[in-house]
């Protein structure tokens, strides 16, 4: 699949990036919860989406296993806001120490995406109706500390209703990260005008995507696994050359601050391409 075609895709669907952030120590035996949000983005004006509950569920045995709410206040995020580094807190609670073998994120029916200057409902599936269960390996005691993020591919989560007047789907596809073995990667575009897109690349595969600030060009692809990515940066404006910058590493818990990206004009003489200008 081309990128110009994957962008394309991307404009009807979203990119929804939600973290688990933090099992810090605390007095006695308890570590605390919190959960936060982050959205990889794609061609949506706004996507609200309704959280109800997030919990986990414990690995003991007898009374002590079973599902233990951490968050039951019910919040609307539109997730469009929440790029380049910003997340919203979806939960912030402590636990008793043990084992947790699961998380849970269960959605309310208050959900929309605004699109074209138009709004659509998007329905939550039967399927997701019960929760969205995520499996992760998490032991608590009063000086444990672990991050788990929770990456949200809106890319498979909406699709069309069969009655087009009824909008849009949401059946949520969630893959599971620990926050200790990523990292990220942030830069700067110029011109900022150049309203460019930028993808983390795994060899062909997309792993990240962002939207470049458009006042400073400022981007940040977070929740990257070590490894090596190129960063492929594809301008909305069409008068500018994409390119890539190859072999960008990736280390758990740090940032690659891999510095302003200047973008070159297309050749409009038929003389080819401009190489572009990395500072």
């Amino acid at each position: 699949m081309t990128y110009k075609l994957q962008r394309w895709i991307l404009g009807l669907t979203v990119l929804l990036f939600i973290s688990s952030c933090g099992i810090f120590g605390s007095d006695g035996e308890k570590g605390n919860v919190q959960v936060k949000m982050h959205d990889n983005p794609a061609l949506y004006s706004e996507v609200n989406v309704e959280i109800e509950e997030v919990a986990v569920k414990s690995s003991g045995e007898g009374e002590s296993e079973g599902w233990v709410t951490i968050s039951n206040e019910p919040m609307t995020v539109d997730v469009t806001t929440l790029i380049n580094g910003n997340f919203a807190t979806l939960a912030n609670a402590d636990l008793e120490a043990g084992s947790y073998s699961q998380i849970r994120v269960i959605f309310g029916t208050n959900n929309s995406l605004r699109m074209s200057g138009s709004n659509y409902d998007l329905q939550l599936s039967n399927e997701a109706e019960e929760g969205v269960v995520m499996n992760v390996n998490l032991n608590v005691d009063a000086e444990s500390e672990a991050t788990f993020l929770l990456d949200f591919d809106l890319s498979k989560s909406i699709q069309a209703a069969l009655d087009l007047e009824s909008g849009f789907v949401l059946s949520p596809v969630i893959e599971v990260r620990r926050a200790e073995q990523t990292g990220n990667i942030k830069g700067s575009v110029d011109p900022a005008k150049a309203k460019p897109w930028i993808y983390a690349l795994n060899n062909s595969d997309t792993v990240s995507s962002t939207l470049a600030d458009t006042s400073s060009g400022e981007f940040q692809l977070s929740s990257l696994e070590e490894r090596s990515y190129d960063v492929y940066i594809e301008p909305t404006d069409t008068l500018y050359n994409d390119t890539t910058i190859t072999d960008v590493q990736v280390e758990a818990r740090e940032t690659n601050n891999i510095g302003e990206i200047e973008l070159s004009m297309k050749d409009t003489t038929n003389s080819g391409p401009i190489e572009p200008q990395y500072r």
